[in-house]
């Protein structure tokens, strides 16, 4: 669509979308072809890799859609915006998450501006524009993130034994997936709590577990939630 604030006259923005969900990025991509005459998706896929290994072969963008919570084939979302700074490549980051410490690490570390998934395409579009053109005034959503103080520090394995445990897992499955005891697992178990409680999070049952570890940017929103309901107290 041309004549809009921030384009470049005769430029087409070229966006690459990675997000570990390709269904995600067809409809990004769908909404971007369908809205955008001046925005083209010139990439789209779920490994960090991928991305990376088609910028060292020629590929040419200027935005990257990046998801915060990529799984487990991935490195974080803040690993990932800080490479693609580091070659000069502007990020957006595009998540179910409201904030969080991976979506404040993620623009520490270099991503350009945050827009949630439920936003609508007039509002992505706006985001893609703004980025492109260079502008530095991020989002009040973005700002309002980076004056959030981080949560808990969650080591990797306790951080494995929560995303396990969410999903509604037993230990003994748990452990078997981790190579961990079931005595370690749980062990990992009263520690994030202990966190939590300490940050004056409410987390007694496995339920509120997955809330408040979804807040914080641990789980990803999308994991299924096999446990009991705010009731339980697992």
């Amino acid at each position: 669509m041309a004549g809009r604030e921030g384009d470049v006259e005769g430029h087409t923005i070229k966006v690459a979308i990675l997000d570990d969900h390709t269904i995600v990025s067809a409809g990004l991509a769908a909404l971007i072809d369908r809205d955008a005459r001046d925005v083209q998706v010139v990439w789209s896929g779920v490994l960090a890799a991928d991305l990376l290994g088609a910028l060292d072969a020629g590929l040419v963008v200027d935005v990257v859609l990046l998801d915060v919570m990529l799984g487990p084939c991935n490195p974080s979302g803040g690993a990932v915006a800080a490479e693609l700074s580091d070659r000069g490549v502007a990020t957006i980051l595009v998540t179910m998450l409201s904030g969080g410490p991976s979506v404040k690490e993620a623009l520490l570390a270099g991503a350009a501006d945050y827009i949630a998934k439920n936003a609508t395409e007039q509002d992505l579009l706006a985001v893609i524009h703004r980025v492109a053109a260079g502008e530095v005034l991020r989002s009040r959503e973005a700002v309002a993130i980076l004056s959030e103080s981080l949560g808990p520090h969650l080591s990797p394995q306790e951080a494995a034994v929560v995303r396990l445990y969410v999903q509604g897992l037993p230990l003994r499955i748990i452990s078997k997936r981790l190579s961990l005891s079931e005595n370690t697992c749980n062990t990992y178990l009263k520690r994030v709590r202990a966190k939590f409680r300490q940050a004056g999070r409410t987390v007694d049952s496995r339920f509120q577990l997955r809330e408040v570890a979804i807040a914080e940017g641990v789980v990803d929103p999308d994991v299924e939630n096999g446990g009991p309901g705010p009731g339980g107290t697992l």
